[in-house]
């Protein structure tokens, strides 16, 4: 997944990107005749991410973003009479207003680039294009069209090793950019918690036995996960668990017992985490453990 895709400007959704600059009479306190309104849930807040390995050219990595709630068809690029200022940031930041807004704007001005890594809205899900009708114009004569389907947005999903430039150099000269992000775009993806099993497993009367649970465990979003261990107990015959070798290391789940000539069955829960949900808890049942 490390590609950077690098676009000089870019709309999103209905609302068309376009090459930085343009003007507009629009506010973000109303919207007139010839502005796009939406009927979606505003958002009051966004976090911007962008990635590590921004600039090495020695030019600026200042982004700044505005509230919009509407924007003028045709939209012909950003200027800041259109928007609330929201602030500025040259590092992952969240932003956030008493006003909910249908759109947010995350603009560089010139002799500024930044690589969007990923935008998450208030309601704890991350921007994807609202898929009606996608049309960009990025500028230097040429306009790309977007297909609503099979298209992979950088900056969209999750924080992850792909950005898409908002700002570009041009002839030599580095050019500000803007990219419109439709709250709409908020409301299709959220995350998912991992899952786990639970499950038993015959130790043949051993006193000690570890299980890998990597093939056990499943994210959709395709997310790093970890296993975080819970606790352990027995579950019946004269067993004792021995707490200093009995837990959770990476996928490896270990369980000793310590008690002569006693046999019985034990078990470990566990859950599982990508950083934003945690799962349910499941329990690894050990059966026929025995003593030493």
């Amino acid at each position: 997944m490390k590609k950077i895709a690098i676009v000089t400007c870019l709309t999103l959704a209905a609302v068309v990107f376009t090459a930085c600059g343009g003007s507009s009479s629009d506010s973000a306190s109303g919207s007139s005749n010839d502005s796009l309104g939406i009927n979606a849930t505003p958002i009051d807040s966004i976090s911007v991410y962008i990635l590590d390995n921004n600039n090495t050219n020695g030019i600026g990595t200042t982004y700044e973003v505005y509230g919009l709630v509407s924007v003028p068809t045709p939209y012909s690029g950003f200027n800041s009479s259109m928007g609330t200022f929201l602030g500025s940031s040259d590092t992952n930041a969240t932003f956030t207003d008493t006003t909910a807004y249908n759109f947010y704007v995350i603009v560089t001005d010139n002799n500024n680039r930044i690589y969007l890594d990923a935008v998450r809205g208030s309601n704890d899900k991350y921007y994807i294009p609202y898929t009606t009708s996608e049309v960009a114009y990025v500028g230097n004569n040429t306009d790309v069209v977007f297909s609503p389907t099979g298209v992979t947005y950088s900056f969209a999903n999750k924080p992850d090793t792909q950005g898409t430039s908002i700002g570009n150099d041009i002839a030599g000269s580095y050019v500000g950019g803007s990219v419109v992000l439709d709250a709409r775009g908020f409301n299709i993806m959220q995350n998912s918690a991992p899952t786990g099993e639970s499950f038993t497993v015959e130790t043949s009367n051993l006193a000690t036995f570890t299980v890998d649970l990597t093939s056990r465990l499943n994210d959709i979003d395709g997310d790093n996960v970890t296993v975080t261990y819970i606790g352990s107990g027995v579950l019946s015959g004269n067993i004792v668990i021995d707490p200093a070798n009995t837990g959770i290391t990476g996928t490896n789940a270990k369980i000793t017992v310590t008690y002569d000539g006693g046999s019985g069955n034990g078990y470990i829960d566990y859950t599982i985490t990508d950083g934003t949900d945690t799962s349910t808890t499941y329990r690894i049942t050990y059966n026929n453990l025995l003593g030493l």
